[in-house]
């Protein structure tokens, strides 16, 4: 039938910046921050300790910024959810069995008027943590987290790492912005009442310099480092009263800076972080600084337990999780699960046990204002912690991602709806189910490469073919399919199989089903085998997708999508329409990233945004979903069982009186051949990916909701000709 990921829809973000920063900690507790702000899509609009509970697709979800280990049994990991206002705030405790997600304190708005998210914790006993962020610092006196108080006159102060060597001797450092312009080192102190500034010293005619992670040894012995200027590596030395600069070796790279620094004694530090495109390391013997072989990858991380034993953790150079020792004059690699998404923060009990956390990000994005954006379960944005127990890494946590992305009905009581999740093993999987009429009954994917479905359509109860995206996470995507018989889902190799690409729709007449995706893939399925037909490009194109298809014959199919009309050009919409043989280039509905459904060669309706399009054989007819939207419509699903019977479905957001976005609200209106009729639409807003009408009094509807305090479960609806939809139980792995 069709399917249009919802998140490609969105051309209206609300862009965030969250603070980058990569956390650790040692013995001692260090936790070091990372030079970048990361500018991230807003997520779910929750701070997951009770408040807002909406979800908005599309949006990245939260990230693991730093954790600080007193034993195997006890780690505290902080780190920042997306809203649309800014960044929340959160923490979680690990007791050796099970992680506690704990309330932490509103944190103030930061320079840029928004909340931050926590970067860095230091817990020097069970008892007793200290956790710091772009504006705030917070306390753990192992029952609850409360806000302190921390500097206020000075500007833009952001806080990237702490140390605690007691729990009355902390040292906090940072950045702040200059009195003219510029950035310049920062620094807290903590005497186990409150923050004093202890400001440090910034090199002769710099600009823009920072402190991205500290670790002290003693209360009298603290190691920060961070960048300078172009930028180039900077250390300093705190000895209980005042700052010194450090001499540092500089290497032959363009910039150059250290993001993480874990100090075993006064006598032994590690130091990572980047110089050009590869890893840097050096260490410090109390008395200087040495070069040491350069660390694979990205090093983001770092926790020492002695001078002979540390593990960094980060990510390699195709963005997928890394690991590695240190044993005082080599590196060994330590094999983990590979998933795309960086680990942001390591501490270390022991050589046999570590706790490294970060976030997931199972595939390729491809993220801008008015671009699409990539798919739900390759793109989604979850919490992940791993441990390390001396021999392998395994996944203690992360966010569930399960979603619905398309459907397709053969009746009210015959419809399979597909899309995708994450294993235990962090690993993107194939999802599907099968609607009899009063329940959903999960079917077992095929025993084929991991991926994700984004769209099925079929023609008899034997016979649906599913496409998507297949790959290991983190590794080029490429078009996937799946065909059901009846009994089971079995593996459809594509023809383009090894090429990059995705297939983010599909639409099946009679034994032939035509699949269209990223970059004007198309291909045609003849029922037993695949073949890539070549689509006609609209003039001037510089980069584009088909968003979806609809076949009403196998002589006629009608694709819409969107492009780029040239480097520096907004994207435009266009259509395409296949009579079995060759694509022929149509005038362009009115629609952005629109879905389409067709009856026949004279009729297809398509949507996107707040606008519908009519075809009647011959051009486009545009019109407006009546209705109020908020921040604007975004319809992602449309079926015509008739001339006179269509369904919309998709979500709008809602923003407060600040014009924040506060809340997502699913979306359902029907066309009766005259007028739009706006539907209500139960459960929780924010997700409806694709709907598909069996008749004219009975449609289905999918898609994706946040689950409470973690990830995304499916969501599903189903219409029977009244005022509005109703939810039903969904199966989620």
């Amino acid at each position: 039938m069709r399917r249009l990921a919802w998140t490609r829809q969105w051309a209206f973000a609300v862009v965030v910046a969250i603070t980058g920063v990569a956390g650790t900690a040692c013995a001692a507790g260090a936790a070091p921050g990372q030079p970048d702000r990361v500018v991230a899509e807003a997520s779910r609009v929750a701070d997951r300790a009770g408040h807002a509970t909406a979800f908005i697709p599309g949006y990245d979800d939260s990230e693991l910024s730093a954790v600080a280990c007193t034993s195997r049994a006890n780690c505290m990991v902080v780190g920042g959810r997306s809203a649309p206002a800014g960044a929340v705030a959160f923490a979680k405790r690990w007791n050796g069995r099970a992680w506690i997600q704990l309330s932490t304190p509103s944190q103030p708005i930061d320079y840029y008027g928004a909340p931050s998210p926590l970067a860095s914790v230091s817990c020097p006993s069970a008892s007793f943590c200290q956790a710091v962020g772009e504006v705030g610092a917070e306390g753990w006196n192992g029952r609850a987290w409360l806000r302190e108080r921390t500097a206020t006159s000075y500007r833009g102060p952001e806080l990237n790492s702490v140390s605690c060597a007691s729990a009355t001797s902390c040292v906090a450092v940072g950045l702040r912005s200059g009195r003219t312009a510029g950035l310049l080192t920062f620094a807290e102190t903590w005497d186990g009442r409150s923050w004093t500034v202890h400001d440090p010293a910034n090199p002769a005619g710099s600009r823009d310099d920072m402190l991205n992670s500290v670790s002290c040894a003693s209360a009298s012995d603290c190691v920060a480092v961070g960048q300078s200027g172009a930028p180039r590596t900077l250390a300093e030395y705190w000895n209980g009263r005042t700052w010194r600069l450090l001499a540092i070796p500089t290497v032959a790279a363009t910039e150059t800076w250290l993001s993480a620094i874990s100090c075993s004694s006064a006598t032994s530090c590690l130091a990572v972080g980047r110089a050009g495109l590869h890893g840097l390391a050096e260490s410090w013997n109390g008395s200087r600084w040495r070069l040491l072989p350069q660390p694979s990858g990205s090093p983001a991380a770092v926790s020492c337990t002695a001078a002979t034993s540390c593990v960094v953790v980060g990510a390699t150079g195709t963005d997928t999780t890394a690991a590695q020792a240190w044993n005082g004059s080599s590196w060994r690699p330590l094999p983990m699960p590979r998933f795309s998404g960086p680990l942001a923060g390591v501490s270390c009990v022991s050589s046999t046990s570590c706790m490294a956390a970060g976030s997931v990000l199972p595939g390729p994005s491809r993220t801008g204002e008015g671009e699409p954006v990539g798919d739900v379960v390759q793109d989604g944005v979850g919490e992940l912690a791993m441990r390390w127990d001396g021999q392998s890494w395994r996944a203690l946590f992360v966010d569930p991602a399960d979603s619905l992305r398309g459907v397709s009905c053969l009746g009210a009581s015959q419809c399979v709806a597909v899309g995708g999740y994450l294993t235990r093993s962090v690993t993107a999987a194939t999802l599907s189910a099968w609607w009899n009429g009063s329940s959903w009954r999960r079917q077992a994917a095929p025993a084929a490469a991991p991926g994700s479905l984004a769209d099925v359509s079929c023609t008899s109860a034997d016979r649906c073919v599913a496409v998507g995206s297949g790959g290991e996470p983190g590794v080029p995507r490429f078009a996937l399919a799946e065909q059901w018989n009846g009994r089971s889902w079995r593996a459809a190799p594509m023809a383009s199989l090894g090429r990059y690409g995705s297939e983010s729709a599909v639409s099946c007449a009679g034994t032939s089903c035509l699949a269209v995706g990223d970059g004007l893939l198309t291909e045609l399925w003849n029922g037993a085998r695949w073949k890539v037909v070549t689509a006609r490009r609209p003039p001037h194109f510089a980069a584009g997708d088909f968003t979806d298809v609809s076949c009403a014959s196998t002589t006629f199919c009608m694709a819409t999508g969107w492009f780029y009309p040239g480097a520096e050009a907004d994207p435009a919409p266009f259509a395409e329409s296949w009579n079995g043989t060759r694509w022929t280039l149509l005038s362009a509905p009115a629609v952005m990233y629109g879905a389409v459904s067709c009856l026949s060669a004279s009729f297809c309706m398509a949507a996107g945004g707040q606008a519908v399009a009519t075809w009647n054989g011959s051009a486009w007819q545009a019109s407006t979903l009546p209705g109020s939207f908020g921040a604007g419509a975004h319809v992602t699903g449309v079926s015509c069982p008739s001339t006179s019977a269509c369904m919309v479905v998709g979500y709008y957001l809602i923003k407060n009186s600040s014009n924040f976005v506060v809340s997502a609200a699913n979306l359902a209106e029907f066309w009766n051949g005259s007028a739009w009729r706006i539907l209500s639409v139960a459960g929780p807003g924010g997700g409806l990916a694709d709907v598909s009408c069996a008749s004219p009094a009975s449609c289905m509807a999918v898609g994706v909701v946040g689950a409470g305090q973690v990830g995304t479960h499916t969501l599903a609806e189903d219409w029977t000709g009244g005022a509005g939809f109703h939810v039903l139980a969904t199966p989620n792995p």
